[in-house]
């Protein structure tokens, strides 16, 4: 990035439509932030010079000279440096923030370009922790090794006398060696789980690879985190998102530990981060008191629960994303269905008849489609008003499917990873390795500004990172319009 750029965090958000010249009522200003570029999401006044604050108030957006009106003594000046500029408080509209704390204190295998260098840091954690003890990692990705297929446990000889257990960048996919693969008692005759695939070679012997709900085979026995583990890496992840200039996430997963972890920091009043929470939708007891209770919001609106996520299929680089044709470096293959179209369809409405929303992890042509099927089958049915539908990442759209997503906003796009300039290389890189001809060229769905319905924009911490600054310079130098402080709305 050329110029610096400069974030600030502005706690109470600026929203679009907000009225840049309103009469302050003669408030006197505690901070007044001074710039040569202030964004401030309004069509009408994308620009102003100056932001005023009272009480932890937005008081006043505008000039330079109006805004020193407000002045008194004790009002701090804050001038922000030549080419800085000043925006408003983003959120982030799918982000895994436990996951990214937990990453903050395990192997982080991101960016790696070789098997050699991951097991180089496998080795190097193997001299901090006991013999017996789990070693976990994540963000390997095959893609970015010269040897572009998938690892084996062969590979991690020499870790035995620890269970590895290392996931893929996206965390569709797991790669762990034979330790782990003998506690979990996974042999030539375990049988795929639904929903997921365990890989095998040419004797039918698993190679230390697990897709999707595979994983759990393994997962499941790693011991649960305690709370207090929980909420150090929750409150990590926080100052991660503080400094990045978040003021607020969409959390893609919950379940219940997760929430008490979140409600802890809320009691002690460390939460500075509005969470919108997505339940697990496919955990029945949490579903069903959740459905029971109906939606949650704090007095402070810090916290709310207000919608179920569920999965459709897994992800391109895994190759677990549903296609509607084999892969093209995969024969046979067209991804997983991690739930049957009508499970989807029951635990949906359940959801929807209870007040919440519903935003399903959709990747391939294939998953797209049968989560639009759902979703305009539930429109027909209960007949909801602006039931607001999610699709997280519809990654891979079929022509036919294009106009299914409507502009009304009945269901919309969420997450799309192409769309983002930084990841638009890695995303590249998984679809047309796998899609064929389908993902040739720039298709024209990934186009913002002619998707029928208005994408949302995160930054996906977890897979690509949390600095959510690069990501908004990009789209504004591509003219992608920022939404001040809320992504779209929900």
């Amino acid at each position: 990035m050329r110029k610096s750029v400069i974030s600030l965090i502005l706690f109470l958000v600026l929203y679009a439509g907000y009225n840049m010249a309103f009469n302050h009522n003669h408030r006197r200003a505690d901070l007044i932030i001074l710039a040569e570029k202030v964004y401030t999401g309004n069509t009408e006044q994308p620009w102003a010079e100056a932001v005023a604050v009272s009480d932890g108030e937005i008081i006043f957006v505008g000039s330079a000279e109006e805004a020193l009106t407000l002045q008194v003594q004790t009002t701090r000046v804050l001038e922000i440096p030549e080419n800085g500029m000043v925006l408003p408080g983003f959120t982030d509209a799918h982000c895994h923030l436990i996951s990214l704390g937990q990453h903050l204190a395990e192997v982080n295998m991101t960016g790696t370009g070789s098997i050699e260098e991951v097991y180089s840091l496998v080795r190097e954690r193997m001299e901090s922790v006991s013999e017996g003890e789990w070693i976990t990692g994540r963000g390997w990705d095959q893609n970015d090794w010269d040897v572009h297929a998938f690892p084996t446990w062969r590979d991690l000889e020499g870790t035995e006398a620890y269970p590895v257990y290392l996931r893929r960048i996206d965390g569709h996919a797991a790669w762990v060696n034979r330790t782990a693969l003998d506690i979990a008692s996974i042999t030539a005759d375990t049988p795929d789980p639904d929903g997921g695939r365990i890989l095998r070679d040419a004797d039918g012997n698993p190679t230390g690879v697990l897709l999707d709900n595979a994983v759990k085979l393994v997962s499941d026995l790693i011991p649960e985190p305690s709370h207090e583990t929980l909420v150090q890496w929750l409150s990590n992840a926080i100052q991660v998102c503080n400094r990045a200039g978040l003021t607020g996430v969409h959390d893609a997963w919950m379940d219940t530990s997760y929430i008490k972890a979140y409600r802890d920091l809320l009691e002690r009043e460390e939460l500075n981060l509005r969470i919108y929470g997505m339940l697990d939708g496919e955990d029945s007891t949490l579903i069903e008191h959740w459905m029971e209770q109906g939606p949650f919001q704090d007095e402070n609106q810090l916290f709310t629960v207000h919608a179920i996520k569920l999965f459709a299929d897994g992800a391109l680089g895994s190759r677990g994303a549903a296609m509607l044709e084999e892969y093209s470096d995969d024969p046979g293959n067209r991804g997983i269905l991690i739930l049957p179209e009508e499970e989807l369809y029951r635990i949906a409405r359940i959801a929807a008849e209870s007040g919440f929303q519903v935003c399903t992890h959709a990747i391939g042509d294939r998953g797209n489609r049968v989560m639009i099927d759902v979703y305009e089958r539930l429109n027909r049915e209960l007949n909801i008003e602006d039931p607001r539908w999610r699709m997280e990442h519809a990654q891979v759209v079929a022509a036919d499917d294009f106009c299914r997503f409507r502009p009304n906003g009945s269901f919309r796009p969420c997450n799309l990873p192409m769309l983002l300039p930084i990841c638009r290389g890695r995303r590249n890189v998984w679809a047309r390795n796998g899609s064929g001809e389908r993902m040739h060229g720039e298709p024209l769905w990934m186009m913002a500004t002619l998707f029928p319905a208005v994408p949302i924009f995160p930054s996906k911490a977890m897979i690509q990172g949390s600095d959510c600054m690069q990501r908004s310079h990009g789209r504004m130098l591509k003219g992608i319009p920022l939404v001040a402080g809320s992504p779209i709305s929900v």
